[in-house]
């Protein structure tokens, strides 16, 4: 199934993770995985390994949707925002678009 917005192919959770993971650099990404068990690495990083032509629509969508999970789960607080968007900005170079 494509995706409406960019026309790319819907992608799994676990793609998503792997996306997001590739995103965050090489430094970051291996913190993250500090925190997961031998299967949970594997597994990753063979979908790592898999991904070949993610469109700059699909990680715009993925870390789109982990901000509205983040801003849902947890009580950071109101005016985090402009904090966030500017920091992914300045990571990953993307303008991303926040749902209010």
């Amino acid at each position: 199934m494509a995706n409406a917005k960019n026309k790319e192919p819907k992608i799994t959770g676990v793609e998503k993770a792997a996306v997001l993971l590739l995103s965050l650099g090489e430094e970051t990404a291996a913190e993250v995985l500090k925190h997961m068990g031998p299967k949970e690495v594997q597994v990753l990083g063979m979908s790592m390994a898999s991904l070949k032509n993610v469109g700059k629509g699909t990680v715009e969508d993925v870390v789109s949707e982990f901000l509205e999970r983040v801003e849902e789960q947890t009580g950071i607080g109101i005016g985090t925002e402009d904090y966030i968007r500017s920091t992914l900005k300045a990571a990953l170079g993307v303008m991303i678009k926040l749902e209010e």
